[in-house]
Parts: structure tokens; C-alpha cells; sequence
């Protein structure tokens, strides 16, 4: 079996003798997921699938299910192949292309006025296509709450009584990020990161797209992205043991920037110049990712760009604390 392409972390760790074996963690129709010697989260895609952090796709196959593998089988790392003895499995890496994994900065900035009107469809697709079973309960609910973020005007709907329990620890997070609270934020975090079913949490998708477009929008906007860097770590502080494995890697990675294709090309559609036609068909491709978790990663991507224009255009929150 032959690999396409390979996450350049993944690629250069697997060079440096830093991952040699490890162990299947769990094997589904699109994904197979792998613990490393050096404890990080490696999976195999269809080649159909979004490439993302630490992740290699696959093709000639139409199920990873079909390949036998099985849980606990150990897996042997080298630079041109991966091996599973005990399925009979070998993926070729001799000709496999690099995806790189760091955010994408090199494009052609939309104007100000032009990155206001496409967070506006932005918040149009997500009311037309998104799905509402995730984060949408929550995230149409704040313009009840935080009336400065000016959201979803023009959607009502009742907060469905799953998520009710959680709106207060919810919103204590939002206003966090919006005051940039290095104090606080890690404790607020810590009592919503893992809400929702799943192997990567609905909260967990909303704070990785919010982190992501903090980082973006930062760098946009000019502003000190060591801050905004040392602000998302302080978000994932007390992750551990809190959440799903998949979606503490997937948060782990997200804190830096490092997030599937997919949703990193939407991000600079929103950012870059280009046609709201153009966003419009990477918003609905992230969309389909999952039951819920494009979608949800979407209305993190939307909030934190709606809370950085507010701050940087819109004037419409208190300066940040100093750190």
C-alpha cells in the first residue's frame, strides 16, 4: 500500500528516530489511530480525507476496516515504510508527498471593510448549512448574553435543555477571551473543555476553531502572536485527562496553529482575497467534516473573528489585560 502524503512533523520525527513503534489505538472505516513510543497521537487517513497534524493518507483502499488491523497490534516506524507484522501490513513512504503542518500566512489580505462583509456570509453559511445538534444551541444563544458581540441577530432559538447546565460556564469563557484573562481563562476553560459526545468533543471543536482563528486573526491584524500563542496555552492548561485522547491531541495541536487542510484553507479564504464564492465552498466542505465537528470548529472560527474585529475595528471591548 502506498502513502500520498504525510504531515511534515510526522516526517521529520519518523527521520530523527523520535517515533520508531508504536501501538493501534483504535481502527474505523476512515481513520486508524496510533499511540507512539513517544506518546503522540499518529493517524492513517483514506485518501479522500482531510490531511492534518501527525496524520498520513492512504490509497487504494475504501475502508481501513478491510485491512484486518486490530487493536494493541504493535507498529514498526522507519523512514520508508511503516509495518504491522501481525496483519501482514506494510504502507510504502519512498514517494510520499509533504503536507506542512504550520498556519499558512503567505496570502493576499482582504481590506478591513471587505473582512467585516465576509464574516457576515461567514455567519449566513453557518445559519443555512451548519447543523445546530453541537455547539449551535450555544453559540446562537450568546447575543442573549454578551449583547457587544453582536451575533446572530437575526436567529432566535430556544436553548435546548442538554446544553442549559453549561451556558453559565460557557459564557465565563467567552468573556475571558474577549478581556484577554490570563488569570482566568485556564480555570474557565477547564470547566467546559470535553462537553459533548464523540471522540472529539463539540466544545472541543469550538475551542480549536477559536484558538486557530485567534492565532489568524492576530497575525492579520499585526498584533503580538507570541502573546496570542502563550493566551491559547494558558486555554489548554488543564487538559489533561479531561477529554477524549483524539481531542486532546487535536487541542494540544490547535494551540499552535496546526489544524486539518480543510479548515486552514478556509481560514485564509476568510482572510485573503478572494471571492466570498470562494469561502463559501471551503465553509461547506468543512461543514461536512463529521456529524457535527466541522460545524463546530466553524463557530469557533467565527467567534474569535468576530471578538478580534470587535476589538481591532469595532472598538467594542475593554483593552486587554498587559502580559
Amino acid at each position: 500500500m502506498t502513502a500520498l502524503q504525510i504531515c511534515s512533523k510526522l516526517r521529520s520525527e519518523i527521520d530523527n528516530n523520535q517515533v520508531k513503534y508504536g501501538y493501534i489505538f483504535s481502527v474505523f472505516k476512515n481513520a486508524c489511530n496510533i499511540i507512539s513510543n513517544n506518546n503522540e497521537l499518529i493517524t492513517f487517513l483514506l485518501s479522500e480525507k482531510n490531511i492534518g497534524p501527525m496524520a498520513i493518507s492512504m490509497s487504494g483502499i475504501d475502508s481501513i476496516l478491510n485491512l484486518g488491523l486490530k487493536k494493541n497490534e504493535e507498529v514498526i516506524f522507519n523512514k520508508n515504510s511503516i509495518s504491522i507484522s501481525k496483519s501482514n501490513f506494510k504502507l510504502d513512504l519512498s514517494e510520499v508527498s509533504i503536507w506542512d503542518i504550520k498556519p499558512c500566512f503567505e496570502y493576499k489580505k482582504a481590506n478591513e471593510q471587505d473582512l467585516k462583509r465576509k464574516v457576515q456570509k461567514f455567519e449566513e453559511l453557518l445559519l443555512k448549512y451548519g447543523e445546530k445538534q453541537g455547539m449551535g444551541y450555544l453559540v446562537l444563544s450568546i447575543k442573549d448574553y454578551i449583547n457587544d458581540l453582536d451575533t446572530f441577530d437575526k436567529k432566535s432559538i430556544s436553548l435546548n435543555s442538554n446544553y442549559s447546565f453549561i451556558i453559565d460556564n460557557f459564557l465565563e469563557f467567552l468573556k475571558n477571551v474577549i478581556s484577554s484573562d490570563f488569570d482566568n481563562v485556564e480555570k474557565s476553560a477547564k470547566k467546559i473543555i470535553g462537553f459533548g459526545p464523540g471522540l472529539t468533543p463539540s466544545m472541543d471543536d469550538f475551542i480549536t476553531g477559536l484558538m486557530v482563528s485567534l492565532i489568524y486573526l492576530c497575525h492579520y491584524f499585526e498584533l503580538d502572536m507570541e502573546k496570542t500563542y502563550k493566551f491559547n496555552r494558558m486555554i489548554i492548561g488543564s487538559i489533561k485527562n479531561r477529554t477524549t485522547l483524539i481531542s486532546e491531541s487535536m487541542l494540544v495541536h490547535a494551540c499552535n496553529g496546526y489544524v486539518m487542510e480543510s479548515l486552514r484553507t478556509c481560514i485564509v479564504s476568510l482572510l485573503s482575497d478572494t471571492s466570498e464564492k470562494d469561502m463559501s465552498k471551503k465553509i461547506i466542505d468543512v461543514i461536512s467534516f463529521g456529524s457535527t465537528s466541522g460545524t463546530d470548529m466553524l463557530y469557533g472560527v467565527y467567534i474569535g473573528s468576530k471578538i478580534m474585529i470587535n476589538k481591532k475595528i469595532g472598538g467594542g471591548f475593554k483593552n486587554d489585560n498587559k502580559h
